[in-house]
């Protein structure tokens, strides 16, 4: 345990043991969970931390108050939390932070004020905490920022119009943030994107034809844009796209037929395909992806015809297939391949004798059932 620097305790109640953790003085980097304001002052006795994860813990300002005083500290992930407005006050006194995850909290518009302060970030997840487009006029002050997520904040056109002035972005999560035409053609000044999220937003087709035209993206989410109306054109757009590596575009209602379209991207390694009715015509063509390793084709309507077509995709590492209409046989077609490390199969008909297959499969290290 002396070269230890790096530890992650995902458990219940860590409460009991984290006098021994404090007293790990080789720690630079630590995950926890399961701990409280009262945890929190031991915790801020290290010195040494760089990095620190204390999401989905039952974290307040009278917890954060201990971190201020960490002179190495670059990275704090206090998502999913109690943080409120005068938190984030504490949370901007920490000068040394270049990496903030605060998704998921309640910091509001002052909130963002405060954080916007925090000239040294690189990287920020604020998404969730209710900003509103006032929140966004703020944080678009920040920068040194290149990766970004403010999803879910209610932020609108005007929102989306403040954060395009972030002319620096490589990386920007801006999904479910109510905005439409306008906010996407604010968003498509961004010209150093490379990875970008727009999920949920109502951008329409045109707004989708701005975003293809952006060559330097790599990996892209145009997940829940249609997902009332079927556009074959989402699809026809999308395929041009022959750089990106990663693709989302779940709940479109694209349909089997045009399936065939994201055949044509070559390079694809991870594929959201997921709600689309694509039955197993369009699995036919997407096995045509030979470079893809992560495939999620989670409610598709997939039988066990399906499944066997899914299982030719050898290449695969990472695959969710639940919501379908596989039978234990076709159950038994996915578990038997061999190279998968991760599987979501849960919502299909799986017997004692599948969840016994599962349980030997060795190589299996993250499963869903």
């Amino acid at each position: 345990m002396e070269r230890l620097n790096e530890l992650t305790l995902e458990t219940n109640d860590t409460s009991s043991s984290i006098e021994a953790i404090s007293e790990m003085r080789q720690l630079t980097k630590l995950g926890i969970n399961g701990i409280q304001d009262n945890d929190m002052r031991q915790i801020g006795m290290m010195s040494q931390l760089t990095e620190l994860d204390i999401e989905r813990c039952d974290i307040s300002g009278e917890g954060i108050k201990f971190l201020i005083v960490m002179p190495q500290l670059t990275s704090l992930n206090g998502g999913y939390n109690y943080l409120q407005c005068g938190d984030a006050k504490l949370i901007s006194e920490m000068s040394k932070l270049t990496k903030l995850d605060i998704n998921t909290n309640e910091i509001g518009t002052e909130g963002a004020k405060y954080i916007s302060t925090l000239n040294q970030l690189t990287e920020l997840d604020i998404g969730n905490n209710n900003i509103l487009s006032e929140g966004a006029k703020f944080i678009r002050n920040l920068k040194n920022l290149v990766k970004l997520n403010v999803e879910r904040n209610n932020i609108g056109d005007e929102g989306a119009n403040y954060i395009s002035e972030m002319k620096q972005l490589t990386a920007l999560d801006i999904g479910f943030n109510m905005f439409g035409f306008e906010g996407i053609k604010a968003i498509s000044q961004l010209n150093h994107l490379i990875e970008l999220s727009i999920q949920g937003n109502e951008i329409t087709i045109n707004g989708v034809k701005l975003i293809t035209e952006k060559k330097n993206l790599t990996s892209l989410n145009l997940g829940n844009i249609f997902y009332d109306t079927k556009t074959p054109e989402l699809s026809q757009l999308v395929s041009q796209m022959h750089q990106l590596t990663t693709l989302d575009i779940e709940n479109n209602n694209i349909g089997p037929e045009v399936a065939n379209l994201l055949a044509e991207m070559k390079n694809l390694k991870h594929l959201n395909i997921a709600f689309n009715n694509i039955e197993k015509e369009g699995l036919s063509h997407i096995t045509q992806l030979t470079q893809l390793t992560s495939l999620n084709v989670c409610g598709n309507q997939i039988d066990d015809e399906g499944a066997k077509i899914v299982s030719s995709m050898k290449q695969l590492l990472k695959l969710n297939i639940e919501e379908n209409f596989l039978n234990e046989g076709g159950c038994e077609t996915i578990i038997e391949m061999p190279q998968l490390t991760q599987l979501y199969i849960s919502s299909n008909r799986i017997g004692e004798k599948q969840v016994e297959m599962i349980c030997g499969k060795k190589n299996l290290r993250d499963i869903r059932i």
